[in-house]
């Protein structure tokens, strides 16, 4: 179940903007005047402190983050999911360290703020927040934005904003005497969100209050060297593991009969809403190459036979081959073999059955990077 409340569907179109200023929005009309003051208070904030929690009654685990983001490019995100997942940014002006689901990775940080959080694609909370946080401007763009009225939500006086954009229902809270986000909630069929936003501090820089410089227990999140044997995936030029799998007809599936073509192989599951999301940029990659000599082979892995099932029915428009590794991660076939550790995880491998690119994430900000990686073997 991909949730299509409109408040969903703008995070998703911001989640891969630039800084605010930049981010692509549809034309709309005047918003009312406390979603610009959410836009004034939001948007102008120098460091910034909150807490975020998610409470779900669509069998997704909550979620609690605490987002500390000091401009231009300081930032400290750290989520817990009720399942023991959990994940961790640090941005300390030079240098960017994510800690996801055991794998350490550093690399340098962007210049902005605005640049950093999307990259961390971690549960609904986050994947919600972040643009309601970083892209004021995109979310005021929004056509459909219509103030019902003031009332009190979790002890702050605020006012209630109905997005009438499509899709399911969803309401966001400003608070009347601040302008931030109180809380969000999301609606689509029996399935229920709600966001809620927290313990807000600001100031006009950072410094110690708002913990925007890594903690000292930053260490946990520096690169670890790891056993050459263990990479965090498996190195572009190596050959690809074979492996063997039932597609969603009982149909065996081997991945070395499909040398002499080029092959996206997509790891996922319907109960990690960013791998759910990210089928729609794997069709999207479907679509334009699977007549050029692309095979697409989306590997489901996790979810119970039912909830494959269910998903599977409620969007035949996903066309490419599905296949099942087994839900016992300890019997993984596939995903063991190319070092899963996080969803989705996708990789490209060439008509010789080696590895030439891979990604951990995947959303439609990776549709042109894809397409260079597929003109470099000949899939244009």
């Amino acid at each position: 179940m991909i949730v299509k409340s409109p408040v969903f569907l703008f995070a998703a179109a911001t989640l891969t903007a630039g800084p605010a200023t930049a981010a692509t929005a549809p034309t709309a009309s005047k918003p009312p005047a406390i979603v610009q003051k959410y836009v004034d208070a939001v948007g102008n904030a120098q460091a910034i402190s909150l807490n975020v929690a998610m409470d779900s009654s669509g069998g997704l685990p909550s979620e609690k983050t605490h987002y500390a983001l000091a401009q231009p490019n300081l930032a400290l995100v750290s989520c817990h999911l009720s399942n023991g997942s959990e994940a961790t940014l640090v941005s300390d002006g030079k240098n960017l360290w994510q800690w996801t689901s055991k794998a350490y990775t550093k690399s340098e940080a962007p210049p902005r703020t605005s640049d950093i959080l999307p990259q961390l694609r971690f549960g609904l909370a986050t994947t919600v927040a972040t643009p309601i946080l970083l892209n004021p401007k995109a979310v005021a763009a929004v056509n459909g934005l219509e103030d019902v009225g003031t009332e009190t939500v979790n002890g702050v006086p605020s006012h209630k904003i109905k997005v009438n954009n499509g899709g399911g229902d969803a309401y966001l809270w400003i608070a009347s005497a601040t302008g931030y986000p109180v809380q969000v909630t999301l609606a689509d069929g029996d399935k229920h969100f709600k966001i809620t936003f927290s313990d807000y501090k600001t100031g006009d820089k950072a410094d110690k209050d708002f913990s925007a410089r890594p903690p000292k227990d930053v260490a946990l999140f520096k690169p670890q060297p790891l056993p050459a044997d263990q990479p965090i995936l498996l190195p572009v030029g190596t050959p690809a593991p074979d492996f063997t799998l039932l597609d969603t007809t009982g149909k065996s599936v081997t991945l070395s009969s499909m040398r002499g073509k080029a092959v996206l192989l997509d790891f996922w599951s319907s109960a990690v809403e960013p791998s759910k999301t990210a089928l729609a940029s794997i069709q999207k990659v479907y679509d334009k190459y699977h007549t050029k000599g692309l095979v697409v082979l989306s590997v489901n892995t996790l979810d119970k036979p039912e909830d494959r099932s269910a998903y599977l029915k409620a969007h035949p428009e996903y066309t490419s081959t599905f296949l099942i590794d087994p839900l016992d991660t300890n019997d993984s076939v596939a995903g063991g073999k190319y070092k899963v550790a996080a969803l989705p995880t996708v990789y490209l491998i060439d008509k010789y059955g080696s590895i030439s690119a891979h990604y951990i994430g995947f959303d439609e900000s990776h549709l042109s990077e894809v397409a260079a990686d597929l003109a470099k073997l000949g899939v244009k």
